[in-house]
Protein backbone atom coordinates (compact mmCIF):
# COMPACT_ATOMS: atom_id res chain seq x y z
CA UNK A 1 0.00 0.00 0.00
CA UNK A 2 1.30 3.35 -0.97
CA UNK A 3 1.38 6.14 1.60
CA UNK A 4 -0.18 9.51 0.72
CA UNK A 5 2.02 12.52 1.03
CA UNK A 6 0.83 15.50 3.05
CA UNK A 7 -0.18 17.55 -0.04
CA UNK A 8 -2.37 14.77 -1.45
CA UNK A 9 -4.03 14.18 1.93
CA UNK A 10 -4.73 17.91 2.37
CA UNK A 11 -6.28 18.15 -1.11
CA UNK A 12 -8.47 15.09 -0.42
CA UNK A 13 -9.62 16.58 2.89
CA UNK A 14 -10.38 19.93 1.22
CA UNK A 15 -12.45 18.20 -1.46
CA UNK A 16 -14.46 16.32 1.20
CA UNK A 17 -15.09 19.49 3.21
CA UNK A 18 -16.13 21.40 0.08
CA UNK A 19 -18.44 18.59 -1.08
CA UNK A 20 -20.09 18.37 2.33
CA UNK A 21 -20.57 22.15 2.56
CA UNK A 22 -22.04 22.47 -0.94
CA UNK A 23 -24.55 19.65 -0.39
CA UNK A 24 -26.39 21.80 2.15
CA UNK A 25 -26.85 24.71 -0.28
CA UNK A 26 -29.98 23.62 -2.10
CA UNK A 27 -33.15 25.69 -2.51
CA UNK A 28 -35.08 23.07 -0.52
CA UNK A 29 -34.06 24.70 2.76
CA UNK A 30 -35.45 28.14 1.92
CA UNK A 31 -37.86 29.59 4.41
CA UNK A 32 -40.55 31.92 3.15
CA UNK A 33 -41.46 35.18 4.74
CA UNK A 34 -44.85 35.17 6.48
CA UNK A 35 -47.74 36.15 4.23
CA UNK A 36 -49.29 39.50 4.98
CA UNK A 37 -53.00 39.59 5.86
CA UNK A 38 -54.97 40.79 2.84
CA UNK A 39 -58.32 39.18 3.69
CA UNK A 40 -61.07 41.59 4.75
CA UNK A 41 -63.15 40.79 7.82
CA UNK A 42 -66.55 39.19 7.29
CA UNK A 43 -69.65 39.47 9.50
CA UNK A 44 -70.49 35.96 10.74
CA UNK A 45 -73.31 36.83 13.13
CA UNK A 46 -75.34 39.52 14.84
CA UNK A 47 -77.38 39.73 18.01
CA UNK A 48 -80.15 40.43 17.67
CA UNK A 49 -80.35 38.55 14.38
CA UNK A 50 -81.58 40.14 11.18
CA UNK A 51 -85.39 40.28 11.16
CA UNK A 52 -85.78 39.52 14.88
CA UNK A 53 -88.95 40.82 16.53
CA UNK A 54 -89.90 41.60 20.12
CA UNK A 55 -86.28 42.48 21.00
CA UNK A 56 -85.59 43.99 24.42
CA UNK A 57 -85.21 47.77 23.92
CA UNK A 58 -82.01 47.90 25.98
CA UNK A 59 -80.31 44.80 24.58
CA UNK A 60 -76.73 45.64 23.50
CA UNK A 61 -75.99 45.06 19.83
CA UNK A 62 -73.31 42.44 19.15
CA UNK A 63 -71.63 41.87 15.79
CA UNK A 64 -69.31 38.89 15.37
CA UNK A 65 -66.60 39.02 12.71
CA UNK A 66 -64.38 36.36 11.17
CA UNK A 67 -61.39 37.99 12.88
CA UNK A 68 -60.74 40.80 15.36
CA UNK A 69 -61.45 44.29 14.05
CA UNK A 70 -59.93 47.61 15.01
CA UNK A 71 -61.59 49.81 17.61
CA UNK A 72 -64.00 52.02 15.62
CA UNK A 73 -63.57 54.98 17.99
CA UNK A 74 -65.73 57.17 20.16
CA UNK A 75 -69.53 56.74 20.06
CA UNK A 76 -70.07 60.32 18.90
CA UNK A 77 -67.39 60.51 16.20
CA UNK A 78 -67.10 56.96 14.83
CA UNK A 79 -68.29 56.31 11.27
CA UNK A 80 -68.11 52.51 11.24
CA UNK A 81 -71.62 51.84 12.56
CA UNK A 82 -74.83 53.63 11.57
CA UNK A 83 -77.99 53.01 13.61
CA UNK A 84 -81.45 54.37 12.83
CA UNK A 85 -82.86 55.62 15.13
CA UNK A 86 -79.50 56.63 16.61
CA UNK A 87 -79.41 56.15 20.39
CA UNK A 88 -78.43 59.40 22.12
CA UNK A 89 -75.66 57.76 24.13
CA UNK A 90 -73.59 54.60 24.12
CA UNK A 91 -70.20 52.99 23.86
CA UNK A 92 -68.53 50.59 21.45
CA UNK A 93 -66.29 47.86 22.85
CA UNK A 94 -64.21 45.10 21.26
CA UNK A 95 -64.47 41.61 22.77
CA UNK A 96 -62.41 39.10 20.81
CA UNK A 97 -63.96 38.95 17.33
CA UNK A 98 -67.04 40.92 18.50
CA UNK A 99 -68.01 44.56 18.50
CA UNK A 100 -70.50 45.26 21.28
CA UNK A 101 -72.57 48.44 21.17
CA UNK A 102 -73.96 49.41 24.54
CA UNK A 103 -76.66 52.06 24.20
CA UNK A 104 -79.58 53.77 25.87
CA UNK A 105 -82.84 51.88 25.21
CA UNK A 106 -84.51 52.19 21.83
CA UNK A 107 -88.17 53.31 21.74
CA UNK A 108 -90.73 50.49 22.05
CA UNK A 109 -92.18 48.90 18.91
CA UNK A 110 -89.54 50.47 16.68
CA UNK A 111 -87.78 49.13 13.60
CA UNK A 112 -84.05 49.53 14.28
CA UNK A 113 -81.75 49.45 11.25
CA UNK A 114 -78.02 48.90 11.62
CA UNK A 115 -75.44 49.38 8.88
CA UNK A 116 -71.80 48.43 9.31
CA UNK A 117 -69.82 50.60 6.92
CA UNK A 118 -66.60 49.87 5.10
CA UNK A 119 -64.84 52.00 7.72
CA UNK A 120 -64.67 48.80 9.79
CA UNK A 121 -61.23 47.25 9.34
CA UNK A 122 -59.33 44.30 10.76
CA UNK A 123 -56.11 44.76 12.72
CA UNK A 124 -54.08 44.65 9.47
CA UNK A 125 -56.15 47.51 8.00
CA UNK A 126 -58.28 45.45 5.59
CA UNK A 127 -61.71 47.05 5.36
CA UNK A 128 -65.09 45.34 5.22
CA UNK A 129 -65.59 44.55 1.51
CA UNK A 130 -69.12 46.02 1.42
CA UNK A 131 -71.52 47.58 3.92
CA UNK A 132 -73.47 45.06 6.00
CA UNK A 133 -77.08 45.73 7.01
CA UNK A 134 -79.37 44.10 9.55
CA UNK A 135 -82.58 45.20 11.26
CA UNK A 136 -84.87 44.16 14.07
CA UNK A 137 -88.03 45.38 15.82
CA UNK A 138 -88.09 46.25 19.51
CA UNK A 139 -90.64 44.80 21.87
CA UNK A 140 -94.13 46.14 22.13
CA UNK A 141 -94.74 47.00 25.75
Amino acid sequence: MRALDFGTAARALAILILAYGVSGCSDDDQTTAPQSDTTPPVVVGTAPSDGAIDVNCGLPLRVTFSEPVADPGDWYTQTAVEIEPWPPDGTVEREGNDLVLWHLPFPIDTLVEVTLTTDIADLAGNRLAAPYHFSFRTEYD
